[in-house]
Formats: structure tokens, sequence, C-alpha cells
């Protein structure tokens, strides 16, 4: 018997917007979009089970950040589906 596959969608964002590094260079990044709440919207109606959020200003700092840095994965509900939040502490 076939398991379902879940469908994870992803957002990045940067300073506020949706985005997407080329390389991981914040310098060559192409913006999608500044709602980021309606971009999460679209990919609830499109049927994703969850939505993986990804706040790259924080992500980025861990470049300067100290050893004693980590990065923790906080789940909060939207609406149907299950939100992953990356967030340094």
């Amino acid at each position: 018997m076939l398991s379902k596959m879940k469908i994870i969608a992803a957002i990045d964002l940067m300073q506020g917007k949706v985005v997407r590094l080329t390389e991981g260079d914040p310098n060559l990044k192409v913006v999608y979009s500044s709602e980021p709440l309606m971009v999460a919207e679209v990919w609830e109606r499109e049927g994703a089970d969850m939505l993986h959020i990804v706040d790259l200003d924080s992500t980025l700092a861990i470049r300067y950040a100290s050893a004693n840095s980590r990065l923790s994965s906080s789940l909060f509900f939207f609406s149907s589906y299950v939100i992953l939040l990356d967030i340094i502490i």
C-alpha cells in the first residue's frame, strides 16, 4: 500500500519580503512578493500540508553569532495546516 505524500511548501523571508537567494548570497536575491501572508494563503489554497518559513535576516546572522547560538524550530498552526518556523536563539 502506498503512503500519501506530504507537500511542505517553503517561504524564505528577508526584510519582510518573500525571497529566494542564489547560492545563498543575500546580494543575489530575487523578491517574489512583499506580502508573505498572501503567499502563505496561496500555498494553503494549493493544498500544501505544511508551510516551512525561514527568517533569512536571523539565519544569515549565524555567520556572525557566537558558538552558543543555535537554530530552533517551532510549530505554528495557520488555518488548516502546520507552519514550521526557523528561529535563531
